[in-house]
């Protein structure tokens, strides 16, 4: 290229294949979303000085808090099923800790849209999770319902130290509006 070349990286990875780490050493700069990315290539021998952290931003019209009618202590986790976004560990954790507690909620949306992959429901009989009545299972949300379970959750449960994706602006929204921020 006879232009600047800048590769945006958000992979959520700590080694990165060798045909990729030939893109990044041979590109001007690259963007990553997160401080944990940025020390993640660093590790994998990218240089400090060409990596950028631009962090995904938020539209503040359709991010903000609300006031809710519910008592009940509500978590949501919102990811896929599987063992980068430690969602059986979130769950299990949560049962462990509430139990079937109706004064708390788990709420998730865990959907693999893959044809070989289980439902939710059927995932958690496979690992042996009991559906409590204090977990509510939601199908893939709409950008609308997202922003509506946002909104709604005390608490955002995230596998945080690997979920570059979600942008620290909505943890920062979520904590400075008086909401609560929890990481496992």
């Amino acid at each position: 290229y006879d232009k600047p070349v800048i590769i945006y990286f958000p992979w959520e990875t700590t080694n990165v294949l060798p045909k990729f780490m030939e893109k990044l050493h041979s590109c001007e700069h690259v963007w990553v979303p997160s401080e944990w990315q940025k020390q993640m290539l660093i590790n994998n021998g990218i240089n400090s000085n060409k990596i950028n952290i631009v962090h995904e931003g938020i539209d503040p019209k359709k991010y903000y808090p609300i006031e809710r009618k519910n008592n009940k202590l509500t978590f949501l986790h919102i990811g896929t099923w599987g063992y980068r976004k430690s969602s059986y560990e979130i769950i299990k954790t949560f049962l462990n800790l509430f139990g079937d507690n109706d004064d708390v909620e788990l709420r998730i949306s865990i959907n693999n849209k893959l044809d070989y992959q289980d439902s939710p429901i059927e995932t958690f009989e496979k690992f042996g999770l009991p559906l409590n009545n204090n977990i509510k299972i939601l199908d893939t949300l709409s950008e609308n319902n997202y922003i509506k379970e946002i909104q709604n959750a005390d608490l955002l449960v995230l596998n945080w130290k690997k979920n570059t994706m979600i942008s620290q602006n909505i943890t920062y929204l979520i904590y400075n509006q008086h909401r609560y921020w929890y990481q496992l």
